[in-house]
């Protein structure tokens, strides 16, 4: 599973990563991936953020964004609202609610069946 999704998500080989707020699930998939090197300081070429809810995005975005180099690409994870457990964020929450930060998603992929992830650029004007 993990090459599959690396593939979807375009991970370079050689990457740096910075996760934020990460399941060990995510960890462990990235530690298989020999190619990629997690970071904790600095500015990497790709953060991943896993966030439950919009209050939550709204806590770590700013940092986020502060934590990718000039060429980053920023990945969201929210949680796949399954039977009567909903959440405050989702696909189309974040696509409205991320423009005030001036990023817009791009691209989404399932990262497994409890996480749902998008890529976001920066709005140009």
């Amino acid at each position: 599973m993990e090459n599959t999704i690396f593939k979807k998500m375009h991970l370079k080989d050689d990457a740096s990563m910075i996760c934020i707020n990460a399941p060990q699930e995510f960890f462990e998939l990235v530690t298989d991936h020999s190619s990629i090197k997690l970071i904790k300081t600095g500015k990497a070429d790709y953060v991943i953020m896993f966030v439950s809810s919009l209050q939550e995005y709204d806590a770590k975005i700013k940092s986020a964004l502060s934590k990718l180099n000039s060429t980053g690409i920023l990945w969201i994870n929210y949680p796949k609202s399954k039977g009567k457990i909903k959440y405050d964020v989702n696909r189309d929450i974040l696509y409205r609610h991320s423009n005030k930060d001036g990023i817009e998603p791009c691209a989404m992929v399932a990262l497994n069946d409890n996480w749902s992830m998008m890529r976001f650029r920066e709005i140009k004007e």
